[in-house]
This record gives C-alpha cells, structure tokens and sequence, in this order.
C-alpha cells in the first residue's frame, strides 16, 4: 500500500526546499517578515532574557504578526497570492487572522494564565503551521514531510537553546 505524498520523507529534497523557502521570503516579504521578524526577536530576546517569562508577551507578539500578515495577504492576495473569498486558501489565510485577533485579546485581556498563553502564543510552535499555511497559499512549495521538517528544525532548535538558557540560568 502506497503512503499519501504528504508522509513521505525525502533527504534529497532538503536543500531544494530550502532554496525555494528563501526564494519565497524575498518575493513576498510583507507576508515572511513579519511572521520571521517575530518569530526569530521574540525568541532571541527571551534566550537573552530568560529570567523574564514570555507568557502574554509571546502570545500579544505573535497574534499581532499572525493577523497582520493575514490582514495583508487577503487585502494584497488578489496581485501576489490569487487568494480569492471562498477558496480553501482564503479560508486558511483567514485562520491565520482569526488566531491572531484570538491571540491579541486573551493577551490584552489576561483571562487565562500565562504558561497557557507561553504555550499557544510561543512563536516556535505557531511558526510551524504558519509558514505551512503561507507555502499551501501560495502553492510553490509542496507540503509535505521534508518541508515540515525543513520548517520544525529551526523552531526546535529555538526552543533548545531557551530551554539551555532556562536551566543555565547565566
């Protein structure tokens, strides 16, 4: 029995998928930046700073990159993306909006604690269906299980090093 395309792994698609990633953030900054921008200071600065706890901070930083990237592909969509209303791709740029204002209010408003908004508003685990998200939109990249990795490895790493830093406490 055959596995779907998405499960296959294939190590000789890595730096292919990796050229093509790079070759996507400088056609459509205004989607990656932001998304990258915060993902990649919001980390740093909570590796540098790991006596500070991200909790709300993380969750406000990501909902404002997640809905601002999404409110600029569905006003842009039509000349970069071909997003039109009703497709699935409009729909999953919708949910990129919708996590984001989510994200954005429970921060502003503190309802839930802050190791549940560290958790859903940590940009090393949004980052991942994010990006699959922007690469599904746009079409060029196939999801599958190599480009899930080539995504996850750098969150991971992420993650590790505050986590080194956590328990180092230096």
């Amino acid at each position: 029995m055959a596995q779907p395309s998405f499960l296959v792994f294939n190590a000789n698609e890595i730096l292919p998928t990796i050229f093509k990633i790079i070759v996507l953030f400088f056609k459509y900054p205004g989607a990656y930046l932001p998304i990258l921008g915060s993902w990649i200071i919001t980390s740093a600065y909570f590796i540098i700073h790991h006596e500070e706890k991200p909790g709300h901070t993380y969750a406000m930083s990501t909902g404002i990159a997640l809905a601002f990237t999404g409110i600029s592909i569905i006003f842009n969509g039509v000349a970069t993306y071909s997003v039109r209303v009703g497709t699935i791709q409009f729909y999953a740029v919708l949910w990129m909006v919708l996590a984001g204002i989510i994200l954005i209010v429970i921060s502003l408003l503190k309802y839930i604690p802050d190791w549940i908004a560290d958790f859903f508003g940590d940009p090393n685990i949004l980052i991942v269906p994010t990006l699959l998200v922007l690469f599904f939109v746009d079409g060029s990249i196939r999801i599958n299980l190599t480009t899930f990795v080539v995504v996850v490895v750098p969150a991971l790493f992420l993650m590790f090093l505050r986590f080194l830093r956590q328990i180092t406490k230096k």
